[in-house]
């Protein structure tokens, strides 16, 4: 396994009024580097070659987060991508897994120090994806879901 990753993040201001942007993208290789024989399902039953990829690694991955900030209220959308992935190692019967992008909405409204209000959007398309293949077969991602909530921090 190797790979790099990259982060990103700015907070520019124009007056009371912030902009924050955060980003970061992950490259990943994953690959076996011998030939082996597996009796693991999850990696797939048969002959892993050396190249064959690690299940569930995609090459890419990544998220952009910009917000809008003033006094006490924060709103922030969020786009989030993963690069398409296999779901086992072993060539026969192989699948690969989809790419998806989702979006996530949030506002927060601070009532005082330390404490806070929260909405949240996730998955904001409500976007129709495939998470996983195992075990037992497709398993969808998450939909459109909400959140509410208050938020205690001590010091």
């Amino acid at each position: 396994v190797q790979g790099g990753e990259l982060t990103f993040q700015l907070n520019p201001h124009l007056g009371e009024v912030y902009f924050p942007l955060k980003a970061a993208y992950t490259y990943t290789e994953a690959y076996f580097k011998d030939e082996q024989v597996s009796d693991n399902p999850e990696w797939g039953i048969g002959t892993l070659r050396a190249g064959d990829p690690l299940p569930y690694m995609p090459k890419h991955q990544g998220h952009v987060r910009l917000g809008l900030k003033r006094k006490a209220h924060e709103l922030f959308l969020q786009a989030g991508y993963r690069g398409s992935m296999f779901d086992q190692a072993v060539a026969t019967d192989r699948v690969e897994v989809g790419e998806v992008w989702l979006y996530d909405l949030e506002y927060h409204h601070y009532i005082r120090e330390g404490i806070q209000w929260y909405l949240g959007v996730q998955n904001l398309t409500d976007e129709t994806y495939v998470a996983s293949l195992r075990p037992m077969g497709y398993r969808p991602g998450m939909p459109r879901s909400y959140q509410v909530g208050i938020r205690y921090e001590s010091f």
